[in-house]
């Protein structure tokens, strides 16, 4: 006879001044999946305990005490072994550089997304075995594409005779 074993959650820490943002994603998130904890400015995520550090961080570019990259650094000096992702309020090209130059996974814009979970952790391999009994997980369409051109056609009108 087997027994199953739960996986525990995968441990995520959010870095952000505005926590609000993450209301959907919260109540969309399977908690016996994700254990999320916010915090919300770099100087807080420095104090946090280093017994269990988290499988995923999303922080983001501009917290009221410092760069997300600085945080970001700093962290990757730390602990190599998490997933990082920076988070924009928007999307400007110079903090999607920042993020690649910090060592970011993933560069991400607001709207905060449950795929984002998904995906962040199914770069880590021992994660993605532990909890994706299905598979890897599906990527979605990006939100930053931009939409599809109509057809120059006549788009409804009449042709000229």
């Amino acid at each position: 006879l087997m027994t199953a074993t739960k996986a525990s959650p995968i441990q995520v820490v959010i870095v952000d001044a505005r926590p609000d943002d993450y209301d959907a994603l919260r109540r969309q998130t399977d908690a016996s999946a994700y254990q999320l904890q916010f915090v919300d400015c770099g100087e807080e995520a420095l104090r946090l305990p280093r017994q269990s550090p988290p499988d995923l961080w999303l922080i983001n570019t501009r917290l009221p005490d410092m760069a997300g990259a600085e945080l970001l650094a700093t962290f990757r000096g730390i602990d190599r072994g998490a997933t990082y992702g920076l988070v924009g309020d928007a999307y400007y090209p110079e903090d999607e550089v920042a993020a690649r130059r910090a060592g970011a996974a993933l560069y991400l814009c607001k709207p905060p997304q449950t795929d984002w979970l998904r995906v962040c952790t199914a770069r880590r391999p021992g994660v993605l075995a532990a909890h994706s009994a299905h598979g890897p997980p599906p990527v979605a369409p990006s939100s930053c594409q931009p939409p599809a051109r109509a057809s120059p056609k006549t788009n409804g009108a009449k042709p000229d005779l």
